[in-house]
């Protein structure tokens, strides 16, 4: 153990795979399943694929494939506080919840399961509350609710130690530019 618990973060795919597996035990129903029916098939996600590993099991930390629209429809889910087409598919109070700044990670916040932050614009100065989601390869999925913007980036760069962090320089430093000057 390298500190205290709740002192030091590190990030951990081996807890969203546990995370995964209480799922699955207390639904009676494998992941890929569960998330077909209590969310993809509600949000029109027709087409995904999630890889299992070698015990024949796909796991919640890694592996599933998605579309950039399919991923950006998750995306506006979060942004709408759990409403899609009209309709409540997460609680809005989970939704606020995972958002939370739980913890600390030497750069940015973490919350249950997605990075948090804020983006200082240049032009104005004003901060920008910004939540992430970032996968292996480069895909990031950011939501910016003050300017109502989803944002989805693949990139194919598989197992690179945070090839995020350079995809997500470009967005601050080219995109979020343009969106702001457009407000």
């Amino acid at each position: 153990m390298i500190d205290k618990a709740g002192k030091t973060w590190c990030y951990s795919a081996g807890s969203t795979a546990i995370l995964g597996r209480i799922i699955e035990k207390y639904t009676d129903c494998p992941l890929p399943e569960f998330a077909n029916e209590v969310l993809f098939k509600k949000l029109g996600i027709k087409h995904f694929h999630w890889h299992k590993g070698i015990d024949g099991v796909a796991s919640a930390d890694s592996g599933l494939h998605l579309t950039a629209r399919d991923l950006l429809k998750i995306g506006q889910l979060i942004l709408n506080e759990g409403k899609w087409a009209g309709n409540n598919i997460v609680h809005a109070t989970w939704i606020k919840e995972s958002l939370k700044p739980r913890f600390f990670t030497g750069t940015e916040y973490y919350g249950y399961l997605w990075y948090i932050d804020k983006y200082t614009s240049p032009i104005n100065g004003h901060q920008y509350d910004w939540y992430a989601a970032f996968g292996n390869g480069g895909q990031i999925l950011l939501i910016i609710p003050e300017i109502e913007s989803t944002i989805v980036i693949f990139s194919g760069r598989y197992n690179k130690v945070n090839i995020w962090k350079n995809l997500f320089s470009l967005l601050e430093e080219n995109i979020f530019p343009k969106l702001i000057e457009k407000l």
